[in-house]
């Protein structure tokens, strides 16, 4: 939880590969970065809607 840290949700993003990873920032209201780390996982992941989705770890530092 990001309060544990003193963050604010706003103030931090989650990055997950999976729709749970996603759902569950949505559910603590946490922008989320969807990994997409294999060709099929990018549809599944996003009918979640997150922030954004990236293939590769590197794309992580424009996404945010």
């Amino acid at each position: 939880m990001p309060g544990e840290f003193g963050a604010a949700p706003a103030d931090c993003v989650m990055v997950g590969d999976s729709v749970a990873d996603i759902a569950a920032a949505r559910a603590v209201v946490v922008p989320a970065i969807a990994y997409a780390n294999k060709p099929h996982k990018r549809g599944r992941l996003q009918t979640q809607s997150p922030a954004a989705i990236v293939a590769h770890l590197a794309g992580l530092t424009t996404a945010v």
